[in-house]
């Protein structure tokens, strides 16, 4: 995320910054698990008078409207990518309380229908009607009942099983394996709840798809990738393989003798990017009004996807479910682990290649190669 907001800084001032004035990036480190240490970080960047504030996401989700609080009283323009549709109720039902807050991706109340679409094409008809939903994440679970109703509408039963403390996910691999469910949605943020998941679960597999979200695209999963092949995941805003995507690519790759892995660092990169559109059009950075009234009126394309936050939500609208105009919202991004790669297999417009039947389904008759 950093590498990613350094770039866009660089490349804004290698093009005379804004307004003449170059974009000063300051980089503050914070302990995501902590409402505390966010909250303090928040404070001292308050203090210097910042002009906007790019945040990446925090592992304390059940802090939403605390968070959210702090934000909408610091005042400045905030652009963060906690993928919650409770902050996106929070804002549109906040009376203008929360009129600084963007958020630069859709919501997470769209991975259930997304999983539930893929399962239609990967599954063949005759296959079981068991599903095994798995979290640690309080608004994920808070979703359940909306997709075991969807999911029963497509002819399935969705159990939740949700994961307490660190080693469930473990134990709840081993229930898994023994209940041979035909699919499990691990709905878990958490990358140390997904590797302890698909380690035991590896370990001696039932003929269950296995479908992840988010977590096999950070940084944690780079050298775990081969470990995990065939695994099938999801992310609500990702980088797109097209010239866009690939040219961020090759410029991050060329300023700091690394690849880019995952699609971390191309949210801040597109964050950064939009402030400083906002910032032009707005005429001076210290206007927060005018910064957010350009942030409600813009239309961008950037590495992501295109941005619109012209919606009370002040918010990315999914692609194909909130907007079939690929011109003004994003889409969610399904992966699967292909030789030790994240490939996108979907939707079509995006896709890199196809799915293929994870290897621990490519010897039963349940699954068949379905449409990107």
């Amino acid at each position: 995320m950093l590498l990613g907001a350094r770039l866009a800084a660089d490349e804004i001032n290698a093009a005379g910054g804004v307004g003449d004035h170059a974009v000063e990036l300051v980089a503050l480190g914070v302990d995501v698990a902590s409402i505390d240490s966010i909250r303090s970080g928040l404070h001292r960047l308050t203090s210097m008078n910042v002009d906007a504030v790019a945040f990446g996401y925090a592992e304390t989700r059940d802090s939403v409207r605390s968070l959210l609080d702090d934000w909408g009283d610091a005042g400045m323009p905030l652009l963060h990518s906690l993928t919650s549709h409770e902050a996106d109720e929070i804002v549109a039902t906040g009376h203008g309380r929360y009129s600084n807050v963007f958020q630069v991706c859709p919501s997470d109340n769209f991975y259930g229908d997304q999983f539930l679409r893929f399962l239609s094409r990967a599954l063949p008809g005759d296959a079981g009607r068991e599903i095994v939903m798995v979290s640690d994440d309080p608004q994920m679970i808070g979703y359940h009942p909306l997709w075991a109703d969807k999911a029963a509408r497509a002819g399935y039963r969705m159990w939740l099983r949700e994961l307490v403390v660190e080693g469930d996910a473990e134990h709840a691999a081993a229930e898994i394996v023994e209940q041979d469910p035909v699919a499990v949605f691990l709905a878990c943020f958490r990358s140390s709840a997904l590797k302890r998941f698909m380690r035991r679960f590896l370990s001696g597999p039932s003929r269950s798809l296995v479908y992840a979200l988010w977590a096999p695209g950070t940084s944690d999963f780079r050298q775990e990738l081969h470990s995990v092949e065939g695994l099938v995941w999801s992310t609500s805003t990702g980088k797109y393989s097209d010239q866009i995507g690939k040219g961020f690519e090759a410029r991050f790759a060329s300023r700091f003798g690394r690849g880019v892995f995952g699609t971390s660092a191309s949210i801040q990169y597109d964050s950064i990017s939009l402030l400083a559109h906002a910032w032009r059009r707005a005429g001076r950075t210290s206007s927060y009004t005018r910064t957010m009234d350009e942030l409600r009126a813009l239309v961008r394309r950037g590495v992501n996807g295109s941005y619109f936050f012209g919606s009370d939500l002040q918010r990315s609208l999914a692609y194909g479910l909130e907007s079939r105009d690929a011109s003004l919202s994003q889409a969610h991004l399904t992966y699967q682990v292909q030789d030790g790669m994240n490939r996108i297999i979907g939707p079509r417009p995006y896709a890199e290649t196809r799915y293929l039947p994870q290897p621990w389904l490519a010897a039963g008759p349940r699954s068949r190669m379905p449409e990107s």
